[in-house]
């Protein structure tokens, strides 16, 4: 898949450079005594954050982040003012984290830490035509290291417009259901090869990901020749998505956001003897 200029440039902006604080390689235990909570992480994240390692890439000295609450952040580069959204997950270590400017299946997928609530660490691979694995340690002199300025998420004075990036829910959403329809039928194809259905992505063909910025996919097994296609949200706005092949073909929405993906549940009183769990509509495709 072919990376975008933008987000070559969120590249250059959020990943080049290293820098070695005090001798250390590596972020581990060293310097999770410092972390906040999980609870803590979210918070302290949201603000503004500068580019720190001035010194060693002058060419771009006036990159900015700006996290905002609601999981958008805004990268500042020179004149280049951009809105994009992330994702995080502060129950590993490291903490994960992924960034995206446009295309779901063109973003970063990184690891991060925050030795204290001053200081932010990253480290990423960038999911294009590969998806690479999640950075697994913090390399102090690999990161790329932001200072906190600011708590405020406005934007500096100086500052012009905003190119905002972020799709609207509905966007991600359809985008999120069509794959997994995708996979409806990319399974279906699988069995009339195999006479099975594969138990992961990978099996049915090659460039099927189990991940994009907004959705995790997954094949659950529930018996010899019977699967379910799981979307399941990353985000708080986003609804999950569940789709069967095997006795049929069925595919459920949940009637609300959630990170709970439906259920398809036995129904006497439908002809096929399955729906939707009461969370859950049926959508035709």
């Amino acid at each position: 898949m072919r990376i975008s200029s933008t987000s070559y440039r969120l590249g250059i902006w959020l990943f080049s450079g290293a820098v070695l604080l005090g001798g250390v390689t590596t972020c581990r235990e060293s310097l999770t005594s410092k972390l906040p909570l999980p609870d803590q992480v979210a918070s302290v994240l949201v603000g503004r954050w500068i580019f720190r390692n001035q010194a060693r890439h002058t060419w771009n000295f006036n990159d900015a982040l700006i996290f905002l609450p609601d999981r958008t952040f805004i990268a500042i580069n020179g004149d280049d003012v951009v809105r994009g959204r992330y994702w995080i997950n502060v129950n590993t270590r490291p903490m994960h984290i992924d960034l995206a400017l446009a295309d779901p299946h063109d973003w970063f997928r990184g690891s991060f830490a925050l030795p204290d609530p001053q200081t932010l660490l990253l480290e990423r691979k960038i999911v294009g035509n590969t998806a690479p694995a999640r950075p697994t340690e913090i390399r102090v002199n690999q990161a790329f290291v932001y200072h906190k300025v600011s708590e405020q998420t406005t934007l500096p004075p100086e500052v012009g417009r905003i190119r905002d990036q972020v799709p609207s829910v509905v966007v991600r959403e359809q985008l999120g259901r069509g794959y997994i329809i995708q996979m409806m039928f990319a399974q279906r194809e699988y069995f009339d090869r195999t006479k099975t259905y594969a138990l992961r992505l990978s099996q049915i063909q090659a460039g099927f990901y189990e991940e994009d910025i907004d959705y995790q996919y997954q094949v659950i097994p529930k018996s010899a020749n019977w699967i379910w296609m799981i979307a399941q949200a990353k985000h708080p706005d986003l609804r999950s998505f569940t789709a069967e092949v095997g006795r049929g073909f069925i595919a459920c929405a949940a009637n609300q956001p959630s990170f709970q993906p439906p259920r398809i549940v036995p129904s006497p009183l439908n002809p096929r003897g399955y729906a939707c769990d009461a969370t859950s509509h049926e959508f035709t495709f």
